[in-house]
């Protein structure tokens, strides 16, 4: 794809306004769908005749909630890809829990600053991109842990460690000397 060209931005949530603030925000670097609900937005995605590089969900709809949206998306080849961010004012531990588990790869709490929904959806769609030209998911092997409270570092290794390979570092220096030393192998 020519990196000129604006990527598509599906914007999902029930609330009008939530849509337009969000549309805003992005319309001068992306192209903009907008979806009432999971329902309205699994038609646009089957009808859409351009790719969509990023959504961004909110989780409580009527028709169809974010969590049987996003569970749709990732179970269907087609789309389980499509980075998602959940932009949402239910932040309680277990609805973020519960809709990492399901696939979304970030969290962004209403209310929330225009700076951050930009950096935040720049950012994923690039990482996405550079790590899947060809759509192909990568699932990393090694993780490393920059954190400098060792038990947090504990904390976070043993959530990852019966799944990946952990490197610890205690602050970012060390942190990108191990990434120079795991580079050089």
């Amino acid at each position: 794809m020519n990196t000129n060209e604006k990527r598509t931005i599906l914007i999902v949530d029930d609330v009008e306004m939530n849509r337009k603030i969000l549309s805003v925000i992005l319309a001068d670097n992306y192209n903009i769908i907008e979806a009432d609900n999971g329902a309205s937005a699994k038609e646009i995605l089957e009808q859409s005749p351009e790719p969509i590089s990023l959504i961004l969900l909110d989780i409580i709809m009527p028709v169809m909630d974010g969590f049987t949206f996003l569970k749709h998306l990732r179970g269907t080849e087609r789309y389980k890809e499509i980075p998602v961010i959940l932009v949402t004012s239910e932040t309680y531990e277990e609805n973020i829990l519960n809709g990492i588990q399901i696939g979304a790869q970030d969290v962004i709490a209403k209310p929330y600053t225009p700076e951050l929904v930009l950096l935040r959806v720049n950012n994923l769609i690039e990482l996405s991109e550079k790590q899947h030209p060809d759509k192909k998911l990568h699932q990393p092997d090694t993780l490393l842990i920059v954190e400098d409270i060792a038990v947090n570092r504990a904390i976070i290794r043993s959530a990852l460690e019966d799944k990946y390979t952990i490197l610890e570092a205690s602050n970012g220096l060390e942190g990108l000397k191990m990434l120079r030393q795991q580079a050089a192998i």
